[in-house]
């Protein structure tokens, strides 16, 4: 069973444990069709050397990808991630290893702000922060903890803010529909 941190587990200056991710060919060329980028440079060596690159490399969203999950294997399934704020540097290319490492930088009003690197052999490819939320205080030992219904978080309000629109709008369509549309002859 995966367990979460609570807001009053985490100090400032908490250190994530380091997270080492083998760049490999195949993960940059999934990684980049899975998220919809067929740009050349992130699956075609001969086009990536064309365009100055020594190989091909990682993209933008895979990298996100990684920050995001880093964040949240740490952080545990009951934390939700408000911001992440990144910015790219040196690339990630096939055969090199990117290693993730962070610490909490900032800790008020329930937001926890998690300050993240990820370097490889040339440099920092990532650097940024995250921001989230984590459950109230910690509960005392051997209590589990429990959800209210009122303690729905705004990602699952909007939800079913979300779900109640679209059926708000299927039955305008089916109603559109009904009316004759001007200019129609019967």
């Amino acid at each position: 069973m995966t367990t979460s941190l609570r807001y009053d587990d985490v100090r400032v200056g908490d250190e994530l444990p380091v997270l080492d991710v083998p760049v490999t060919r195949s993960l940059i060329v999934a990684t980049a069709i899975a998220s919809r980028d067929y740009q050349d440079v992130h699956h075609d060596p001969a086009l990536a050397q064309e365009k100055g690159s020594p190989d091909i490399f990682m993209n933008i969203l895979t990298t996100n990808g990684f920050v995001g999950r880093y964040v949240t294997d740490w952080a545990g399934p009951d934390a939700v991630v408000r911001a992440v704020k990144i910015r790219l540097g040196a690339p990630n290319h096939p055969g090199d290893t990117m290693r993730l490492t962070g610490a909490v930088t900032a800790k008020a009003d329930g937001r926890v702000e998690v300050g993240i690197r990820g370097a490889n052999s040339l440099g920092d490819h990532v650097t940024g922060t995250v921001s989230l939320e984590l459950p109230g205080p910690a509960a005392p030992a051997g209590a589990p903890h429990e959800r209210r219904p009122s303690d729905a978080t705004p990602t699952q309000k909007s939800k079913k803010d979300k779900k109640q629109k679209s059926k708000n709008k299927k039955q305008d369509k089916k109603q559109k529909s009904k009316q004759p549309t001007k200019g129609a002859q019967r």
